[in-house]
């Protein structure tokens, strides 16, 4: 049985509600579609990103396909248009939302370390002598 459709946290024009997002993309959109593969596939990040840098004329297809993905796993709708359509129309804009959704569902890359509280123990005290 298909899962409802859930709606995106955030719209595709929504740049400013994640400011450091909108930075990142703004600087280094490749680097930014890496992390975004990276945490979806359970990949390196540095192939998808090489990708997306050295292959312009195939972005909407592989981004497209990967945000693809990403709506088939989370059941999200297929807005504003087909996912091709929006990273041929506004890949920048689509891979800031991508990265946006995957950091409110707080997914973290593959192999990464996330921080927990530790459980510290107290060693008894000995006496000596």
């Amino acid at each position: 049985m298909l899962k409802p459709e859930e709606a995106w946290t955030t719209g595709l024009f929504a740049c400013c509600s994640d400011i450091g997002t909108c930075c990142f993309g703004s600087w280094c959109l490749p680097c930014l579609y890496g992390k975004n593969a990276s945490k979806l596939r359970s990949t390196s990040c540095s192939g998808p990103g090489c990708c997306y840098a050295c292959c312009p004329c195939f972005i909407c297809i592989f981004a497209g396909n990967l945000r693809q993905e990403m709506r088939s796993k989370y059941s999200l709708p297929s807005e504003p248009c087909a996912d091709c359509c929006v990273h041929l129309c506004c890949s920048p804009c689509a891979v800031c939302q991508e990265a946006r959704e995957i950091k409110h569902r707080g997914l973290t890359p593959a192999g990464a370390y996330t921080f927990s509280d530790p459980q510290l123990t107290v060693p008894m005290r000995q006496n000596m002598g």
